[in-house]
Parts: C-alpha cells; sequence; structure tokens
C-alpha cells in the first residue's frame, strides 16, 4: 500500500527497520511488546473501531447495496491491521511518514502508510497496482483506500503491561474494484472460482492443503462479511464488480 508520496520500497522496508525496534519484544498476551522508542510518536496507540459500512455493486444494478456490519469484524486487510491495540512505527520523522501495524503478530506482514502532521493529525491516500484477480490473466482487480484523524495523547490505555501514548480516532474507506482485462468480456470464470474457494477448500489455489486452507482464510477474512450481512450470495460472485466498506474509529 502507498499512501501520499511515500517512496515505493516504503512498506518492504519499513518492515525490516522495525527489527533494531523489535529486538527487545517480550510477550504480554497474544502479542509482542517492544522497547520504548527513542521518537515520541512511535508506540502502542488505543484503536477502537465504533461503526463499520459495507458496501458493493454488482453488474446490472444501478445503485450500490449497503449494510452494517459488527465494528468487531473489519474485513481484510484493514482489520488484520488496526488492531486495538495497534502500532504507529515512524520510518522518516522528518517527512511524517509512518506506518500502522497490527500489534498483536509477532512478525507483521501487513501495514497502512500513514502521514502524521504536526504530531497529531493523520492522512492515508493511496492505490495498489493492478493485480491478477485469482492468477486470471485476463482479469485484474485494484484497491483504493484513504483516510484522515487525530492523534490524542492525552488519552491512555494500560493493555496487559503496556501503556498507550494516546489513542487514534480515524475515519478509513477501503475498496476494491473488479475489471475484465482489454479485451476480455468478463471475470465470471475467475469469480465463479473464489466462489467456489470459500464453499470448498479444496477448490482453492494452492499445492498444499495447508497454502489451499490459508487461501480460503483470507478470502474469507474478505468476503464473509459481505455474506453474512446478505448483500451478497455464492450465486452472484460473478456479477460483483467493486465492494468495500467504510469504518470509524472514536
Amino acid at each position: 500500500m502507498r499512501a501520499l508520496d511515500l517512496p515505493s520500497y516504503f512498506v518492504t522496508a519499513v518492515l525490516a527497520v522495525l527489527m533494531s525496534w523489535m529486538v527487545a519484544g517480550c510477550k504480554f498476551g497474544n502479542s509482542v511488546q517492544y522497547a520504548e522508542s527513542p521518537d515520541q510518536l512511535t508506540g502502542y496507540y488505543e484503536m477502537r473501531p465504533q461503526s463499520v459500512r459495507l458496501f458493493l455493486q454488482l453488474d446490472g444494478e444501478t445503485g450500490a447495496r449497503e449494510g452494517q456490519h459488527p465494528p468487531s469484524q473489519i474485513p481484510y486487510p484493514i482489520g488484520a491491521i488496526t488492531t486495538n491495540p495497534v502500532i504507529l512505527y515512524m520510518q522518516d520523522l522528518k517527512q511524517g511518514y509512518g506506518l500502522l501495524i497490527s500489534a498483536l503478530v509477532s512478525n507483521p506482514t501487513d501495514g497502512l502508510p500513514i502521514a502524521v502532521q504536526n504530531n497529531t493529525r493523520l492522512v492515508t491516500d493511496g492505490q495498489s497496482n493492478l493485480l491478477l484477480a485469482w492468477n486470471d490473466p485476463a482479469c485484474t482487480r485494484q484497491y483504493f483506500f484513504s483516510g484522515t484523524g487525530s492523534i490524542d495523547p492525552s488519552i491512555h490505555t494500560t493493555f496487559s503491561s503496556i501503556t498507550t501514548r494516546g489513542r487514534i480516532q480515524m475515519d478509513l474507506n477501503f475498496y476494491y474494484t473488479i475489471t475484465p482485462q482489454e479485451g476480455a468480456t468478463s471475470c465470471d470464470a475467475s469469480l465463479t472460482a473464489m466462489a467456489q474457494c470459500l464453499q470448498n477448500v479444496n477448490a482453492c489455489l494452492g499445492e498444499s492443503a495447508d497454502e489451499r486452507q490459508q487461501v480460503q482464510e483470507v478470502q474469507r477474512l474478505r468476503y464473509q462479511p459481505f455474506l453474512d450481512a446478505h448483500l451478497l450470495t455464492f450465486e452472484e460472485f460473478p456479477r460483483l464488480r467493486g465492494f468495500g466498506f467504510d469504518v470509524s474509529y472514536e
């Protein structure tokens, strides 16, 4: 993910840089406690989701379908990143480039790029490159994300043996598009295969049972909220053209 004018190497590089801070980590509950950072922004923050609005667009329908979802079940990947507590890691303090990372995993691989302005204002805005949908050269997917928020440094919460540096209040938007490649007529085959994977792990991509299981778990984290909210059925998957969600953290 890229935000604003973050360098293209930002996300991969920052996870390596994190090791200099993480080496002093120790367990607290199911997460890892890291040493206090030398800068005044990097650290743990409370991030409490208050509401989630789901929406999607099907081919042949003029309006979007919308519905509410429990804030405890934010779709992937945002739900896997914005845990409570969350880590704000500043890679470039002078430029204000940072990354939100889950505090509940030992080796984070996903992060949300964030720009910190005047030590309190938060902004994220970016998009992915065009990606293949379900390894189908005829079909592409792309995601877009944006959000604004702020840090309230006056609110401190204790989680097990750590105390947060503040609370993050933010509104985030995440949206996927699914589009046939030039010359292709539809993404029906890819989307049908995706629906089959959600229903049967043996239909998922992967060379081993473990790989197929992992693929199904990620796809369920992404699509199950829309199925649970009755905004989408397995039979309607071939008509899916876009879907996303808004999350409010207070």
